[in-house]
């Protein structure tokens, strides 16, 4: 399933979902296809984005006040609205290439 480029009005009232994806900023970025939004001190980059089938969700850098760099590998979280990951967030970001894991 494609994932999509989705407004600050989706995502809003997304939070972490217990799973991350270990990358860096570089590969995200080529992987998704578009740079991600600076937010604030505690999230640095953050990707808003959404499925075809309108599933929303988030990926994003909690970084509590340090700056990562950008070929640093890090496990960013990944926020969803809702309990948990859909299997189609997740088999989506399996589809261009990332490992999602869980945390709980």
């Amino acid at each position: 399933m494609k994932i999509l480029k989705a407004g600050w009005d989706e995502t809003n009232g997304t939070s972490y979902s217990g799973y991350t994806v270990c990358t860096t900023k570089d590969i995200l970025t080529a992987n998704l296809g578009f740079e991600p939004a600076v937010i604030d001190d505690k999230v640095y980059w953050e990707w808003m984005l959404k499925l075809e089938n309108g599933t929303v969700f988030t990926i994003y850098d909690w970084t509590n006040g340090r700056r990562l760099g950008e070929g640093q590998f890090y496990d960013y979280h990944i926020g969803s609205k809702g309990h948990g990951l859909s299997e189609d967030v997740i088999n989506a970001l399996k589809e261009i290439g990332l490992t999602v894991k869980k945390h709980f």
